[in-house]
């Protein structure tokens, strides 16, 4: 049973057109608690093998790591629920993958400037989902929120509240960009039709060792993604 779900290619876990994350995490979850247990061990080994496999080709690594965080980004944009399911799921495959990267001082800074639908989805099920694939979720309709020091409930006052306070959101995703740049983490920073300059603090990490950086400047369904040079890290 275990070898069901040992896939050759590390894309295949994520795959957007198949809606990987999703079937594969419902599936999983039917098997007896032991043997759920023994599948995720064996995924997760067989991730963190990927990743240091790559670590001597580091541009096939950065294309692979490109491939699958684009994907798991897609999949979120249309995802209607979220489950302990997918947790289990995303912690033993993404989170892996990230934590393994982190290992050998590499960080994913993910950026995107689409405008999502239903941004309460986005605030509540998306920073779960980046939570869970180990990065740090920057979001600003969070952000927000508690400048609004009150509840928000819906769409509308989301975008409202983001909207009306723009500026100081803004700032304060930049500082924590800074903490995160400056710690060596992984994260991803969603600025609904964020401008260039916006996203500069990712942006200036672009050539520093062990940072991967990727932009979704495009619809959120879109198999395309900005990526830019990437340079390992010096090896001590």
């Amino acid at each position: 049973m275990v070898n069901r779900w040992l896939y050759t290619k590390m894309w295949q876990y994520f795959d957007y057109d198949t809606n990987a994350i999703f079937i594969n995490s419902e599936e999983i979850a039917k098997l007896p608690e032991e043997e759920r247990k023994e599948v995720y061990s064996s995924i997760a080994s067989r991730m963190e093998n990927y990743i240091v496999s790559l670590l001597p080709t580091p541009d096939i690594l950065y294309q692979y790591v490109g491939i699958i965080f684009n994907d798991i980004y897609r999949t979120m944009n249309r995802a209607m629920y979220y489950t302990q399911k997918q947790t289990d799921y995303l912690t033993a495959t993404a989170g892996v993958v990230t934590g393994t990267l982190l290992n050998h001082n590499i960080a994913v800074h993910f950026g995107s400037n689409n405008s999502f639908a239903n941004v309460l989805a986005v605030k509540l099920l998306c920073s779960a989902m980046w939570e869970d694939c180990g990065f740090c979720p920057v979001d600003v309709y969070t952000i927000a929120e508690k400048l609004e020091q009150r509840t928000l409930t819906t769409h509308e006052e989301l975008v409202q509240a983001y909207e009306t306070n723009k500026a100081e959101v803004l700032l304060v995703a930049n500082k924590v960009i800074k903490q995160l740049n400056d710690a060596g983490r992984s994260y991803a920073i969603m600025i609904p039709h964020g401008k260039e300059e916006e996203f500069k603090l990712l942006l200036d990490t672009v050539g520093k060792p062990g940072c991967m950086n990727l932009l979704k400047c495009v619809d959120a369904e879109s198999s395309k993604i900005m990526t830019f040079d990437y340079i390992p890290p010096t090896r001590g």
